[in-house]
């Protein structure tokens, strides 16, 4: 299964009104992402705060996670290394609100 980021960027994610993307993340890809909770991530242009499950073990990881990027209170956060905005990258980010 391959997740990618659409062609055109979604015009919501892009509005600094929008407060919150989701995307579905497959399991080996969750996996290395777990450990950078609360770490900061670019999706289409906007900084935002990563929201993996750290309580999840890899074992329980058997599906597509949904993660969780919240574009408010960023300030403190620490950036997340390149490995883990190439993950980013190549999902597919919806708004929530």
């Amino acid at each position: 299964m391959t997740f990618q980021i659409a062609e055109q960027p979604n015009i919501a994610l892009c509005s600094n009104r929008t407060r919150f993307a989701t995307a579905l993340c497959p399991p080996k890809e969750t996996a290395q992402l777990l450990p950078y909770n609360h770490y900061t991530v670019q999706v289409n242009g906007r900084t935002g705060v990563l929201v993996t499950y750290p309580d999840l073990k890899e074992t329980e990881l058997t599906q597509p996670v949904e993660l969780q990027i919240v574009f408010e209170h960023i300030a403190g956060h620490p950036a997340a290394p390149q490995e883990v905005q190439s993950i980013i990258n190549n999902l597919t980010f919806d708004t929530i609100s």
